[in-house]
């Protein structure tokens, strides 16, 4: 299982590729459209896509196993964001209400309520 340590947060995921030297994603770009990606895929020379040796079948599974793992833990930590977020929102919305109401009481708008036991 790969996770993001809670004292790295700033770092954010860090993942080491020792087994084999080809099986290691590459930064091609950044795309927004299916043919910018289809571009930036073409733009790959044959030299850079094969293997010498090919990697085994068990090493390839490994991989893919270690790459779904990492989008599995990026997915966690941007689930923990959003949560969080939606929290601090709310807290930041009851304060602005308190605000609110405190100026409307200081502008003699809202009565100030008295919870007396009387």
């Amino acid at each position: 299982m790969i996770t993001i340590p809670a004292d790295a947060e700033a770092i954010g995921l860090v993942i080491v590729f020792d087994d084999h030297p080809d099986l290691r994603p590459k930064w091609l770009g950044r795309s927004n459209t299916r043919d910018d990606h289809d571009i930036l895929v073409s733009s790959i020379r044959p030299s850079e896509m094969s293997a010498d040796p090919p990697p085994s079948a068990d090493k390839v599974q490994t991989f893919q196993e270690y790459m779904e793992a990492a989008a599995d833990a990026t997915r966690q930590k941007n689930k923990a964001l959003k949560v969080k977020k939606k929290e601090d929102r709310f807290v930041k919305q009851q304060d602005m209400g308190r605000a609110f109401k405190r100026a409307q009481r200081y502008l003699g708008l809202h009565p100030r309520t008295t919870t007396s036991g009387k």
